[in-house]
């Protein structure tokens, strides 16, 4: 079976470019904000593995579009405080807090936020 593509060329490329560097605009600015704003924080999932690759087989290196920090439950209302600050909108749903760039942006399209030793998400355990 043969799939058509409906975009191709250069309309294509340059919409695989867009959608990396928006979820790398996205990493770097929640960075420069929690940094500013000394609150402690890891950034995990895919983006931490992408980091770590980085570091040892750039060859290999891939792009997740999720955005997953972790921080302590009490340094929460700081973050928000700090994100809302810089422009971005905070969203609590389905039990996660996450950060968008609009109110009606998609939650694909955020920083999602997992709290130090709070419940689970996707099935595995919050590291204490």
């Amino acid at each position: 079976m043969v799939v058509e593509f409906a975009i191709t060329g250069d309309e294509l490329w340059e919409r695989m470019e867009r959608a990396v560097e928006r979820v790398n605009d996205r990493l770097r600015r929640t960075v420069h904000v929690l940094e500013a704003a000394k609150v402690p924080y890891a950034v995990i999932g895919g983006q931490a593995v992408r980091a770590w690759v980085a570091q040892v087989d750039e060859a290999a290196l891939r792009t997740t579009q999720a955005v997953d920090i972790l921080v302590r439950p009490d340094d929460l209302p700081a973050l928000v405080k700090a994100m809302c600050a810089a422009g971005v909108h905070h969203r609590h749903s389905s039990g996660l807090d996450m950060f968008v760039e609009h109110p009606d942006a998609s939650a694909r399209d955020a920083v999602h936020v997992l709290l130090v030793g709070n419940g689970e998400k996707g099935g595995e355990p919050n590291p204490d």
